[in-house]
């Protein structure tokens, strides 16, 4: 217990009536920006409508009306550290403040540290809440911090305000479940006036679906109170709350319902896909099967599970990825986000790509993450779990071996087959860009079972098989950049620097080995033989290598990103090459984008010998119109003039063919080859 008194304080009772202790509401994001307060420079300033006027929250940049994606929010500057100050008016002490936070860019991580009676919170994909309790002072504050400038949003914020005059006791909030009333799930520490009411933290509250007993009285001592909630009969929180006899509906908090048209291989939200929520129908219906200690995502419409595919989900017979739910943060009427392959990968409705769930974007506090399962109708499991049996002990194996025209490059695991199937066709999973398969039909019968497959490949690239027979390649990236490498010209970070005009020096040249099974390893003519391509750790870098088939680090994956291919290291699913920056250095982008992204699209074309060089040039020179006119070209040559002369020369050239010399004699005449230009004074 404390007695809070100033004679500060004391002289303004006059002028404050005294209040009990106040719940002061500065931000709320269903509602205007200004519905609470206002700003005035970097100052938000309360009004009578928040509970208690005069409070402020200084460090403000702007407010942002309810237009915007979070709901009405206070702005933090865009840097990358500052600090919050809370003050009450005078006569009146913060015992505690909560509130949610947004970042801009959910990439760049961020911390809140409140400066006392609170703990630090930190993200790297989206929003967080932080709280303090047992605070007594007229100010409080806490500091953002993060890894780079980035632009902050608080879309609520409650401050919690009693009389500095009263007596202040610390109340202890402790919330129990009925179903294991010893253990403790949460606690909150809340500074309140002597012999007030009780009044239980909101945030220790969801009566959308728990219904909450209290236990005990607040006296003029340091006290706790025993909250105890009850789930609300049919609610689904976890797991554990779902029947594989019952069918689903999955919606989210802002973007409709989940969605599956009739054939589709994706699921996809109702709003997005212009559909109304229709918990009747069965396109809108999903089950969680229990197999095994595990649950399984199942479309009922179409009675297929889904799985994770990549940045997307997709609908396959056979089981994949096993799901769960974890709690969802941010709302208190979509309690849950529904997670694959234990609960790495959240699933939600995209409010920015395709309209299909994706699973790359973990955040619980995504408006499409955030959903609400409820029961709708009964579920036949039968031909699900059977489904499940047959996948988990099968009664039928099928391996692939895939085969090139130098013998098998990949075989595959033994997968469940159901007895019976014709497979003509090799699975999506076990296919490679660039190839393409002939299958041999086989119809499988009980037990393991074998099918032959051939591939042929279409490369981007032709493949070397020694160092001493090498093809080699120029190659662009970002369409106009040559790679090069070059020992002499790399930047301050060591990367390796392109070049914008190809001079033709070994660093430009590239050879490939490998195949798409079993990757691709990359040598450059001026590093020289046994030097390797290699994934560094934060830049790509050339190794010595006994033998570079069996490093992770020296192996590349080939994919196709538009008119060219990528190289992505085999070490990370996302580290893909990149023109960093555009910048002109070689970096990494780990990320899925550098599948597609043009400054990742690598160009690669063979060197030509001198003598393809050699008729190249002389079908150019053979295009040049010489003469002494405007729009026609000068041939001079070591201070001689050819001009009246190129045509004859050239055809001698081409008649005599290739040789060293000959090819010298062609680069000096288009090196001399210059456009005539009018006469001084004259356009």
């Amino acid at each position: 217990m404390r007695k809070i008194t100033s004679i500060f304080a004391l002289l303004l009772l006059c002028a404050v009536t005294a209040t009990a202790q106040t719940s002061v509401t500065v931000i709320s994001s269903g509602s205007d920006a200004t519905t609470y307060g206002s700003l005035s420079g970097t100052t938000f300033t309360t009004n009578d409508a928040s509970g208690i006027a005069g409070v402020t929250v200084d460090g403000i940049k702007g407010t942002t009306a309810t237009s915007f994606a979070y709901g009405a929010c206070l702005a933090l500057t865009s840097t990358s550290s500052g600090t919050i100050t809370m003050t009450a008016p005078s006569g009146y002490v913060i015992t505690g403040y909560t509130l949610t936070a947004r970042s801009n860019t959910y990439a760049v991580p961020y911390t809140l540290t409140p400066s006392a009676g609170g703990t630090a919170v930190s993200t790297t994909t989206g929003g967080v809440e932080l709280s303090a309790s047992g605070l007594s002072d007229q100010t409080a504050s806490f500091t953002y911090s993060a890894a780079s400038a980035n632009s902050f949003y608080i879309p609520s914020m409650v401050i919690s305000v009693a009389d500095a005059s009263a007596t202040i006791v610390n109340v202890t909030y402790e919330l129990y479940d009925s179903s294991d009333p010893t253990t403790l799930v949460s606690s909150v520490v809340v500074s309140q006036e002597a012999n007030s009411a009780v009044s239980v933290p909101a945030s220790l509250q969801n009566t959308a679906f728990y219904t909450y007993t209290v236990s005990g009285t607040i006296g003029d001592t340091d006290c706790t109170i025993t909250i105890t909630r009850t789930q609300i009969e049919g609610t689904i929180l976890k797991v554990g709350d779902l029947s594989s006899s019952k069918a689903y509906t999955i919606n989210t908090y802002d973007r409709g319902s989940w969605y599956v048209p009739s054939g589709a291989t994706q699921v996809t939200g109702t709003t997005k896909a212009g559909v109304s929520v229709d918990a009747t129908s069965t396109a809108q219906q999903f089950a969680f099967v229990a197999y095994g200690g595990n649950y399984y995502l199942y479309s009922i419409s179409e009675a297929k599970f889904i799985s994770k595919d990549g940045n997307y989900t997709t609908l396959t017979s056979q089981p994949g990825d096993n799901v769960t739910l974890l709690a969802s943060s941010g709302s208190s009427t979509h309690p849950v986000v529904v997670a694959l392959s234990d609960g790495t990968y959240q699933c939600g409705i995209s409010n920015g790509y395709t309209p299909a769930v994706i699973t790359h974007y973990n955040d619980l506090a995504d408006a499409g993450n955030r959903v609400l399962i409820t029961e709708v109708d009964d579920f036949d499991p039968t031909n699900a779990l059977a489904a499940l049996d047959n996948y988990f002990n099968p009664s039928a194996t099928v391996t692939y071996v895939i085969s090139d025209a130098n013998g098998v490059v990949y075989t595959s695991a033994a997968l469940p087959a159901t007895v019976d199937e014709t497979i003509t066709e090799l699975p999506s999973s076990l296919q490679r860009d660039y190839c393409s398969y002939s299958v041999t039909s086989t119809t499988i019968v009980a037990g393991e079972n074998t099918v032959p497959v051939t591939v042929t490949y279409s490369l981007p690239f032709t493949v070397s098989t020694t160092y001493a027979d090498a093809v080699w390649h120029y190659a662009t990236i970002r369409s106009t950049k040559y790679l090069r490498a070059d020992d002499s010209n790399l930047d301050t970070s060591g990367r390796y620097a392109t070049s914008t005009t190809n001079e033709k020096t070994d660093a430009y040249k590239w050879a490939f080995f490998g195949d798409p099974y079993n990757y691709f390893y990359v040598v450059n003519m001026a590093q020289g033989e046994g030097k390797y391509l290699y994934a560094g750790t934060s830049i790509p870098e050339f190794q010595t290598l006994t033998d570079p088939t069996t490093v992770d680090a020296a192996l590349w994956a080939v994919s196709v990103n538009g008119a060219g291919f990528s190289l992505r290291s085999i070490t990370g699913d996302n580290l893909y090459i990149n023109d960093a920056g555009a910048g002109g250095n070689l970096g990494y982008w780990n990320s899925t984008a550098g599948a597609t992204d043009a400054g990742s699209r690598i160009v690669a074309t063979v060197v030509p010998t001198e003598s393809e060089e050699y008729d190249a040039l002389i079908a150019q020179l053979e295009a040049i119109p010489y003469g002494t006119g405007l729009n026609q070209y000068s041939l001079v040559v070591e201070s001689i003039d050819y001009t009246s002369q190129a045509a004859t020369i050239i055809s001698g050239l081409k008649t005599a063919g290739y040789t060293a010399e000959n090819l010298t004699s062609a680069q000096l005449m288009l090196a001399g080859t210059t456009l005539n230009l009018p006469a001084a004074g004259f356009y």
